[in-house]
């Protein structure tokens, strides 16, 4: 399991091991953190690859958060900042750097500052805006999704000390 780079599932999912900044800042809403910034630690973990193109979106979910990466070309991966979080009066706010990122990193003359403040932190209008931005610029797009109904469960657990892993692979019959 270690040595595992990528899981490829019925051309539906694809999931691959890369070495990212994830926030681990507490999301629960009793529990939300006062800092504005995101507060990231280096993890290796499996990423979802939700599409491939001239820019590719990546995804990490689990029980406790979400977080989405790009990939422009040969680049690195580079987190899409989205970040709830509280101030003293406990009101909830919300770091949608992520929008900015989206306007500057992925110019095209399809895509305005009014399209790009309607994109939410979520996969749907994120792999939207994602194919928007791939087909602007003439690239091929590849998407990774579910087409039938189903679940597919990936959980994956290391130690950070320990070369042992676990994995907990379920695949629900698609009807």
């Amino acid at each position: 399991m270690t040595n595992l780079k990528t899981v490829v599932i019925d051309n539906a999912f694809k999931f691959e091991k890369h070495t990212v900044q994830i926030d681990l800042s507490e999301q629960t809403l009793g529990n939300l953190s006062y800092a504005r910034n995101p507060e990231y630690k280096e993890q290796t973990l499996m990423l979802n690859v939700l599409q491939e193109g001239k820019a590719s979106l990546y995804a990490y979910v689990d029980e406790e958060k979400k977080a989405f990466y790009y990939k422009k070309e040969s680049d690195t991966l580079t987190p899409l900042v989205y970040k709830i979080y509280t101030n003293e009066k406990r009101s909830i706010l919300y770091n949608k750097r992520y929008q900015q990122q989206l306007l500057t990193e992925f110019t095209c003359e399809t895509i305005s500052e009014k399209t790009v403040v309607k994109v939410d932190y979520n996969a749907g209008d994120l792999t939207s805006f994602f194919r928007k931005y791939n087909e602007c610029h003439g690239g091929n797009v590849v998407e990774f999704r579910k087409k039938k109904k189903g679940t597919f469960h990936l959980k994956a657990k290391a130690g950070m000390y320990n070369s042992k892993a676990d994995a907990d692979l379920a695949l629900a019959t698609f009807f």
